[in-house]
C-alpha cells in the first residue's frame, strides 16, 4: 500500500539533512557581535509581547491589590510548595 504519509515525512527528513550542515556553518560563521544582536532582538520581540498580554491581562481591572491576591491564589493552587 502506498503511504502518502511516510513518503511527505520522508521528504521532510531528507530536506532537514540537507540543511543541518549549511545551518551549522552558518552559525559557526557567525561573529558574537552578530549572535548577540539577533538574541537581543529576538529578546526585545518576546518580551513587547509579553508586555502587551500583560497590559491586556489588566486592562479591565479596577482592584489591582484584589487581583495579585487572586494570581497568588490560582499560582499557589497550582503550584503548591
Amino acid at each position: 500500500m502506498h503511504d502518502k504519509h511516510n513518503e511527505n515525512v520522508d521528504s521532510v527528513s531528507e530536506e532537514v539533512v540537507v540543511a543541518i550542515p549549511t545551518m551549522i556553518f552558518c552559525i559557526q560563521a557567525m561573529t558574537d557581535d552578530v549572535l548577540t544582536a539577533q538574541n537581543s532582538a529576538l529578546w526585545d520581540a518576546w518580551l513587547e509581547k509579553y508586555v502587551n498580554r500583560l497590559t491586556a491581562d489588566i486592562a479591565d481591572v479596577t482592584d489591582v491589590a484584589g487581583a495579585d491576591i487572586a494570581r497568588q491564589c490560582v499560582m499557589n493552587a497550582n503550584n503548591p510548595r
